[in-house]
């Protein structure tokens, strides 16, 4: 059986009547404490800003075995902490205000042994308007589970609780390198693929969308719907191997065990993560991560050319690109939205750059300058 643990953020309600519009990332994982006792800890993201509501106080979880409900749990959070999204080198003066709440949900419960498992999930609305790359984002709420097989509680499994940097600030032409674990602390190897996360109730409950916000289809469901759940829909153009452009794609360096991207526009998007657990060679259970990635275009502080230096310009047929400083071994590369490098031109020891126009199609494309007397600055070009 495959179990599907999904690491989510979503934003949280303390009042019946509030619509949660900042969801980012999460997580969920429990631990065996023997005696079929299991801790289960949910770890939660929103953005501190938007005056949205704020975490669930109680977040209500429903434990279901086979087809039944077994059990309702509500608690509050342990802790909820304010901690900003880690920008990365190339642009940290652009990410002062981008900020995110972390919440931390813990709680206890005794499970007997059930050869179908158990499956614990929470369900809340919706996720953050900003967000790009998924349809409906205000009406679409998300599903947060994870599940205990026949196996995990033969075994007394623990799944590992992955929450590194599960929403970050990220710089368009800016590699990307987020590692992640081959094996947890017992020793089970991890394997990764890319995939999508679950959707979960919906917009019902607020004065602009009347309805029963505890249903299936309310801003927070109580108890969360039994499984299966369905998948998010993401926008035209972006699927679970293309969540958001990047350059090359995203792709697993074996080298060093990590997830490298470079991303290619400014926006908010999701996506997530599917790892899989494994113990002699058979699987004990199975979760998905979901990420939040916030895109500015900016360049480094460490950068020679400040923001005034480089001077583009839209000319009819060219794209014009100069600058008080010389530029030495520059490389200028036009992308289009995709990720899909539309032309690509060298240019050492001038001042002035020039890109043809031609044979390009109209719509939103960011240049990327890269050279070796500084880092890279990506500047969005409109061609009509």
């Amino acid at each position: 059986m495959k179990i599907k643990f999904q690491f989510l953020l979503f934003f949280c309600l303390a009042v019946q009547q509030l619509n949660a519009k900042h969801i980012i990332s999460g997580t969920m994982a429990y631990t065996c404490l023997g005696d079929n006792e299991y801790e289960i800890e949910m770890i939660l993201y929103r953005d501190c800003g938007g005056g949205g509501a704020p975490f669930d106080m109680p977040a209500s979880f429903a434990i279901y075995t086979e087809d039944e409900l077994a059990n309702i749990i509500e608690v509050a959070p342990v802790s909820v902490d304010s901690v900003i999204a880690a920008p990365f080198e190339d642009c940290p003066e652009h990410f002062e205000g981008y900020c995110v709440q972390k919440g931390r949900y813990r709680f206890n419960v005794s499970l007997i042994y059930k050869p179908m498992g158990y499956t614990i999930s929470y369900q809340r609305c919706c996720w953050s308007g900003s967000i790009v790359n998924i349809l409906d984002p205000l009406d679409t709420g998300i599903t947060i589970t994870t599940e205990i097989t026949a196996l995990g509680q033969t075994l007394c499994n623990t799944q590992p609780l992955y929450e590194d940097q599960m929403a970050f600030a990220s710089c368009p032409g800016t590699e990307i390198e987020m590692p992640i674990p081959q094996s947890d602390e017992e020793g089970d190897s991890l394997v990764f693929e890319l995939c999508m996360p679950f959707e979960g109730a919906g917009p019902l409950g607020i004065p602009e969308q009347p309805g029963d916000p505890f249903a299936c289809t309310g801003i927070t469901p109580t108890p969360a719907c039994p499984p299966p759940y369905e998948e998010v829909l993401y926008a035209a153009g972006y699927d679970d191997s293309n969540p958001f452009p990047t350059v090359d794609g995203i792709t697993f360096n074996p080298d060093n065990n990590s997830l490298m991207f470079v991303p290619t526009t400014v926006g908010r998007y999701i996506f997530s993560l599917c790892m899989t657990e494994y113990r002699d060679g058979e699987v004990i259970s199975s979760y998905r991560t979901n990420y939040h990635v916030q895109g500015d275009a900016s360049i480094s502080t460490d950068n020679p050319f400040l923001e005034n230096d480089i001077e583009l310009l839209n000319q009819a047929s060219d794209i014009l690109v100069s600058s008080s400083t010389t530029f030495e071994d520059t490389s200028v590369q036009l992308f289009d939205y995709t990720g899909r490098v539309i032309r690509t031109q060298q240019f050492d020891h001038t001042n002035v750059m020039t890109m043809s126009k031609r044979n390009i199609p109209s719509g939103i494309y960011f240049l990327s300058i890269a050279g070796a007397n500084h880092k890279r600055v990506v500047k969005k070009v409109f061609i009509d």
